[in-house]
């Protein structure tokens, strides 16, 4: 039977038996970084696939084998194609017509996937992480969960050996190159010890010496045993390929061979010349292939080895896989300097605010008759858009640059709720600091509430329960909503109606109550309960007799707990919005 994993080429005696099943990689410590041996694994074999994106053909009529030990160059004339291949290749995505399988698994199966490294385009590590960090969180997640401690960090340290990034271990990959980034990406895939590696486009954006360099990188990888595919829309060094495919704009193939049969099939060795003639007429290019195909002798197909199912990948159990996020959620917060910056700015800002409310009633009764009646009700109105801003400063710009790396670390076993619990975690603990920084400030820069608490025993704790729970839901309302933004400029976007909108319909500024759409509205913005829970606690209707009536601000518990109640539920239904969407694409077809 073959196997997936690398294995000796000559092995001990007592380990000549073979097995049916996928090894799973290996868990006994590693002495020392060496490179790893010949594999013996079974062919990659791609058959008639077929594949639309949006009603658009990315893939028609695509056959090809690639054995271990081969690198493989397949060059698509759009991105589009060369992505969809490395979904197809790497089982993200089903294809419309055709299989793909590896060593006699669909590589789609959830078993086959701790074998299968795929490198896509985009960077594969958090940018505010050293390599040495994102690679041992990595490990953490992905190895199986017997492997020790010291074993991660010889893992790691061999893989950052094998790729030459040792001496960058604790730079932090933000500061990388972009040919540094891409290897810190293969390393984070190679930490299992795949036997098939599928790479998007991994030598766009770098100059022709590195272009060598990562081709070389390449050829290394394949020649320890691996099937490597890569592909791409620039091809370069195709000399170093063992086999080449060609693809026409529509997907389907024009060439498929070893390097040295290019001038012989083609024509030609230039590809300027090649890709304008496949761009012209590629009904034209892939008929000529088809003749050719006609033309050549059929190849027998190897004999292969009764597949037995493999043993399913073991994964660290969720409990497990939180505090592994919250703690790598916490350094993500730390470790971005600027950001934390910010978040360190924002409760001083806010705390401060209050005291330039003029006044000196502070959250106390005022004199109706004076010239700060509404002092009790602005202190309010700021405490509790500053909740809000610091909770969507917390949510709001995290998912759009790390759900392509999610899905990743998705696909070798991350729970989608462990993921998310993580965020939840850190993002309440941080909330939690800073509302009760604003709160002091507020209770001791001003004066606390006079009017007792309605049911947690102190006023001053009781407001700042409030406006914390503010900033929680306030964060996961953001988090929830930035899953919508397909780029940067409309997390901007976003952010700033969030804090639009509950400014508005918060009540501060002018009632909600009993106005009809204007108080629907408000029903599903948390600032308005939040500041409803606060004005019940300082009893806004007792210190400032000319404050609108609003029933949700009465003093009592049932009131207050009515409040709270749904402020909280507006957070759960945020965060289950959120996980429906973290889900795993159930069944990963082909997208229409």
């Amino acid at each position: 039977m073959q196997k997936l994993l690398p294995q000796r080429p000559e092995p001990r005696p007592d380990e000549a038996a073979a097995t049916a099943q996928l090894r799973q990689p290996n868990t006994t410590k590693i002495e020392a970084p060496s490179p790893p041996p010949e594999a013996e694994t079974g062919p990659l074999e791609a058959r008639q696939l077929r594949l639309t994106v949006n009603g658009e053909q990315v893939l028609a009529d695509l056959s090809f084998t690639a054995q271990p030990g081969t690198l493989t160059a397949v060059i698509g004339l759009s991105e589009a194609t060369t992505s969809a291949l490395v979904d197809v290749l790497g089982g993200a995505v089903q294809p419309s017509v055709g299989t793909v399988d590896f060593d006699g698994h669909d590589v789609a199966a959830e078993h086959v996937r701790p074998h299968v490294a795929v490198v896509p385009r985009y960077d594969l590590l958090h940018p505010q992480l050293t390599i040495e960090q994102a690679l041992g969180y990595a490990a953490e997640l992905r190895l199986p969960p017997g492997t020790s401690a010291d074993h991660r960090r010889e893992v790691v340290r061999s893989v950052l050996s094998e790729m030459k990034l040792s001496s960058l271990r604790t730079i932090q990959v933000g500061n990388l190159t972009t040919e540094q980034r891409k290897l810190a990406s293969m390393s984070v895939e190679l930490l299992t010890g795949p036997s098939l590696l599928v790479l998007d486009e991994p030598t766009a954006g770098l100059d022709p010496a590195a272009e060598r360099q990562m081709t070389a990188t390449l050829r290394r990888l394949a020649d320890e045993g691996r099937v490597v595919v890569v592909a791409t829309t620039t091809p370069t060094d195709l000399d170093m390929c063992d086999q080449v495919l060609l693809l026409t704009a529509t997907g389907t193939p024009a060439f498929a061979g070893a390097p040295s049969q290019i001038s012989a099939q083609l024509g030609t060795t230039n590809w300027t010349e090649i890709v304008a003639r496949v761009s012209a007429d590629p009904y034209g290019a892939h008929g000529e292939y088809l003749a050719r195909q006609h033309e050549a002798p059929a190849a027998a197909p190897p004999a292969q080895a009764p597949v037995e199912p493999p043993a399913p990948a073991a994964h660290p159990n969720l409990w497990r896989q939180i505090l592994i996020a919250v703690r790598r959620q916490a350094w993500l917060v730390i470790a971005d300097q600027r950001y934390f910056i910010f978040l360190t700015i924002l409760p001083l800002l806010f705390g401060a605010i209050p005291l330039l409310v003029p006044g000196h009633a502070g959250l106390g009764p005022a004199n109706p008759y004076g010239n700060s009646p509404d002092e009790a009700v602005e202190i309010l109105a700021v405490l509790n858009i500053g909740a809000v801003v610091m909770g969507t400063a917390l949510g709001i710009h995290d998912l759009l640059g790390e759900q392509r790396i999610f899905r990743r670390e998705q696909a070798h076993g991350l729970s989608a709720s462990a993921f998310l619990a993580g965020k939840v975690i850190v993002y309440s603990l941080v909330a939690i600091v800073q509302t009760g920084i604003i709160t002091t400030a507020a209770v001791v820069g001003k004066s606390p509430p006079s009017q007792g608490a309605v049911l947690l025993g102190n006023a001053a704790f009781e407001l700042f329960v409030t406006l914390a729970v503010t900033a929680i839901v306030s964060a996961m309302v953001a988090l929830a909503l930035s899953s919508l933004a397909t780029y940067s400029e409309q997390i901007l976007l976003i952010a700033v109606l969030i804090a639009l909108i509950s400014l508005v319909f918060a009540g501060a500024m002018f009632p909600t109550a009993g106005r009809l759409g204007l108080e629907q509205i408000a029903w599903l913005v948390p600032s308005r309960w939040g500041f409803a829970a606060s004005a019940s606690t300082v009893d806004v209707h007792a210190v400032n007799q000319l404050a609108a009536f609003d029933d949700s601000w009465t003093h009592s518990s049932g009131r207050w707990l009515l409040d709270m109640g749904v402020l909280v539920g507006i957070g759960v239904v945020a965060t289950a919005i959120l996980r429906w969407r973290l889900r795993r694409p159930a069944g990963r077809h082909h997208q229409q």
